[in-house]
């Protein structure tokens, strides 16, 4: 863990995690009541103290890299929500999908030349979440008694890959990604009761840039906060 800034270098560099965590502290320094018995963790003035556990890698692809069972980085997620202290885990932030944008060129276990993994995003996106809303209960069962119960974001795919007609290969591919991004989180939220178990983070209008440039990535977390705290706390 370290403290976040634009110097701290999580991973690389900062991500939406520094803007999102700098409006949760403002929300709480604002909404802050001594009298909850929860509030008894904040133990500074700057309010309830936030932990974020980032486990990133850039140009990955959701079945091949993060899949349980398959994916090289999914044990280490996995140990992270085991084992990651100081308090319990109150949701779960996707960040991920260009890579699944562009077919396989080289062979690889479990995957075959030129697959076009966009037209299997959505199937692995839900398995994907439900298996980490699984091991988020198995670690935290006094919060959450169902892996449904797990809140969780998904920051949809922007501009890039593809060009800015959308007319070429890869834009029809980001689209597909974008469309099953926006399907996961509608088909996660129709449930007897009306709560919202997740929600999507657009980012269309933002940086054509490739990936997103340094206000892209504040605005972002921004907005990730601000639909955060409207639907998860109540």
């Amino acid at each position: 863990e370290v403290p976040l800034s634009p110097y701290s270098k999580c991973g690389a560099a900062f991500g939406p995690e520094l803007m999102f965590a700098h409006v949760l502290s403002s929300y709480w320094d604002n909404h802050h009541h001594s009298n909850r018995e929860e509030d008894d963790i904040a133990t500074s003035t700057t309010g309830v103290t936030f932990n974020i556990a980032k486990v990133a890698v850039g140009g990955t692809q959701i079945y091949k890299d993060w899949f349980p069972g398959v994916g090289t980085y999914w044990d280490k997620l996995n140990y992270t929500i085991h084992n990651t202290p100081k308090g319990n885990w109150e949701g779960f932030v996707w960040y991920q999908g260009e890579n699944d944008v562009f077919p396989i060129l080289e062979p690889e276990m479990n995957a075959n030349i030129g697959e076009d993994t966009s037209a299997t995003y959505l199937g692995n996106l839900t398995a994907f979440i439900k298996a980490v809303r699984t091991e988020i209960v198995r670690s935290n069962n006094a919060k959450y008694t169902h892996p449904r119960d797990v809140p969780v974001a998904i920051f949809q795919l922007g501009p890039w890959p593809g060009t800015r007609d959308g007319k070429d290969d890869a834009s029809k591919r980001s689209k597909r990604i974008r469309d099953a991004q926006a399907d996961f989180v509608k088909n996660d939220n129709l449930n007897d009761n009306g709560t919202k178990n997740s929600i999507l983070i657009r980012n269309m209008d933002l940086s054509h840039f490739y990936h997103f440039d340094a206000p892209s990535q504040l605005i972002m977390g921004s907005r990730l906060a601000h639909q955060w705290i409207h639907t998860f706390f109540k």
